[in-house]
């Protein structure tokens, strides 16, 4: 296969991950923006890894649009960031596997309750200290050794 059609399938296969993605968790969206929506306090996004830069870049876009958001790393919370999260704040976490130790920590030991959480599976541990979870699966990554969550970080 030539590298032409190589990329014209990984832009196939990332699309057809947003459509599916269309389809999953309508009734949550509704839940996430109006917790956003009414809470008196910050938007903080957090997340490890891969899924910390597209937290970083969220918040980034939140705050451009004039919403009082910024990004807490998980691993750096408990050296002196934990105290910039407050009751009113709502916490926006997002991990691939709903699993990370890291993230888990964070939301057991911050002030909010508030959470919008997103990762693959309503029944990881993120969907349970989440007031509003959205699950985003996604079935295969592109990459072949399955190490570049391409298509699950596109959703």
């Amino acid at each position: 296969m030539d590298i032409n059609q190589q990329i014209i399938q990984t832009i196939q296969a990332q699309a057809q991950s947003l459509l599916n993605m269309a389809g999953q968790d309508r009734n949550n969206y509704q839940g996430a923006v109006e917790l956003i929506d009414t809470m008196p306090g910050k938007l903080i996004f957090t997340g490890m890894g891969k899924s910390g830069i597209i937290a970083r870049k969220l918040a980034a876009t939140y705050s451009s649009t004039g919403i009082p958001s910024f990004f807490v790393h998980p691993g750096e919370a408990y050296h002196g960031d934990l105290g910039m999260i407050e009751a009113n704040d709502v916490l926006f976490a997002i991990s691939n596997s709903g699993h990370t130790p890291e993230l888990l920590n964070l939301l057991q030991y911050s002030r909010t309750r508030h959470v919008n959480g997103l990762s693959q599976s309503h029944d990881s541990a993120l969907a349970q200290f989440s007031t509003v979870h959205l699950e985003c699966k996604v079935d295969k990554e592109i990459c072949p050794l399955n190490l570049a969550k391409f298509r699950g970080q596109i959703s």
